[in-house]
């Protein structure tokens, strides 16, 4: 929901604006340049300053103009490392300093830069190219921020604490009864920070 009021729903097949009353629908038309990239919309996201992201599957991501209808693709300048218009964005989260991160599917989170628009990577799987497709920290889901903007985000393979200021991480995966060898406990697709700082997943 954005700051007018409207309500903004992404699926595969298109991107959806409700007032209250109507709906408008917004797809991909290969005759206007200024359409969305995709109708498979993976993530929406405002941020504070009203920038508005819409991540289109595996086709990139752009930035909407509420004023104008119009969507703009979005590339980093550091391509060559990192090329967002490759990848699939499958969240976009803006943390309580304001910083803008990204989270790609089978690679990780990248920080955005806003002085030069380039992207850093930071990757939880030592070695993805190997590592079993379903049974990796690289696939990541749910990302949420405590009090002491500490990150704990939801993968495939168990719950990732993440420290951004100095880059430490930790992946928690429930132990009991052999249950880290089974794909069904280390998924976590969902988490959630209570007011008293307790930690809920699923």
């Amino acid at each position: 929901k954005d700051k007018k009021g409207f309500l903004w729903i992404g699926s595969d097949d298109g991107l959806y604006r409700f007032d209250g009353q109507n709906f408008k629908t917004f797809r991909h038309d290969p005759a206007n340049k200024f359409s969305l990239l995709s109708d498979n919309i993976s993530s929406i996201f405002t941020e504070q300053d009203g920038t508005f992201w819409i991540a289109d599957g595996i086709k990139g991501i752009s930035q909407f103009d509420p004023f104008k209808q119009q969507f703009h693709p979005w590339r980093n300048t550091n391509f060559t490392e990192i090329d967002i218009a490759n990848e699939n964005i499958t969240n976009i989260f803006q943390d309580g300093k304001g910083r803008i991160w990204m989270v790609i599917f089978g690679r990780g989170i990248a920080l955005l830069n806003k002085k030069d628009s380039s992207l850093k990577l930071f990757s939880f799987n030592k070695n993805p190219a190997i590592a079993p497709k379903w049974e990796s920290t690289a696939y990541l889901y749910d990302i949420r921020e405590d009090k002491n903007h500490v990150f704990w985000i939801g993968s495939h393979d168990g719950l990732i604490q993440f420290n951004p200021e100095t880059n430490f991480f930790h992946v928690f995966r429930d132990t009991t009864h052999g249950k880290e060898n089974n794909s069904r406990h280390a998924a976590i697709n969902n988490v959630f920070i209570g007011d008293d700082g307790v930690i809920w997943t699923g």
